[in-house]
């Protein structure tokens, strides 16, 4: 009991805070670039489009410090395997994004998107 009171008196004391000045604070995420010609009306066959329908898959990203994508997820399925497999293997291959970047230089990160099958406007989460 003594070493819980202990503990709790050390707990209450004021730890100074450490300033880092306001620049510290300032951050910008990744931006993605173009994400309207990532996929296109053309990456959806025809067929598979008339059998499926409008689909949404929603995806995490990996981007890199330099703003390259190095791995994609569904996070949310539409549905469809070859949906769902297509929408991240055309990804890895189209997605660009300008870096996170924060004061001590650039950050990978997630970046979380919702994409519609056939395309439309795309919407980030």
């Amino acid at each position: 009991m003594l070493i819980l009171t202990v503990l709790a008196l050390l707990a209450q004391q004021d730890v100074p805070e450490q300033d880092y000045g306001r620049s510290e604070m300032i951050s910008t995420g990744a931006s993605p670039l173009h994400p309207e010609s990532w996929i296109t009306d053309h990456d959806y066959p025809a067929e598979i489009r008339r059998k499926l329908g409008r689909r949404s898959v929603k995806v995490a990203l990996a981007v890199g410090e330099q703003g390259q994508v190095g791995g994609c997820k569904v996070v949310r399925s539409s549905g469809s395997r070859w949906l769902d497999r297509e929408t991240c293997r055309l990804l890895l291959k189209r997605a660009e994004f300008t870096p996170a970047i924060t004061p001590m230089g650039n950050l990978a990160t997630e970046f979380r998107m919702i994409l519609h099958w056939p395309p439309k406007a795309r919407e980030p989460e």
